[in-house]
């Protein structure tokens, strides 16, 4: 799942913060394309659009879909999100959305896994608004969620519920407003 990049954002004023905005542009990113300045390419909005484009576009070649064996991956780009899997590539009309943060975004594809079917939903994120989000909504997801985070050598599952449970419903409802005024990145 990606961000959405588009001219007028509300964090367009933060990222110009970030980085420098004389980078080179990428238009076209190819295959074995070399990328000497990953921080100057990530600096640009436009840049990570065309990453994006071009990620998206090798993941739908039959060459990578065969690789998934039995997995499925769903991927966003811009406001569709892709299905793919051995079996090919299909559009998730479900998870079509214009949300710009992968951070919320990611609520709805939490909430497509729970009435798919699936019994668990492990979202990875090494990200504190993303954990404040999951605690939020908990009660709007019908299965157990757990939050995956850490490094490598030190993976942690969080199991959002036991948190819920622990703060108690109101404190959980209220938990990501508080977070916006004391830690939110944005």
């Amino acid at each position: 799942m990606f961000d959405v990049y588009r001219e007028n954002l509300i964090k367009n004023a933060e990222r110009k913060l970030h980085g420098p905005s004389n980078t080179i542009q990428y238009k076209d990113i190819k295959a074995k394309q070399l990328v000497i300045k990953w921080q100057a390419l990530l600096s640009s909005t436009s840049n990570k659009s065309s990453l994006i484009d071009f990620l998206v576009k090798e993941w739908k070649l039959e060459k990578n879909i065969a690789r998934l064996n039995e997995k499925m991956l769903l991927v966003t780009s811009g406001i569709v999100c892709h299905k793919l899997s051995s079996q090919g590539c299909s559009y998730v009309s479900e998870l079509e959305s214009n949300q710009e943060e992968a951070d919320t975004r990611l609520l709805l594809h939490t909430a497509h896994v729970s009435r798919s079917g699936f019994q668990t939903a492990i979202v990875v994120a090494d990200d504190t608004d993303v954990l404040m989000i999951l605690i939020a909504f908990q009660k709007e997801i019908r299965i157990p969620v757990y939050f995956k985070c850490g490094t490598k050598a030190s993976v942690k599952y969080i199991e959002i519920q036991k948190i819920v449970n622990a703060l108690g419903e109101h404190v959980s409802e209220a938990i990501l407003g508080m977070h916006s005024f004391t830690g939110c990145d944005s």
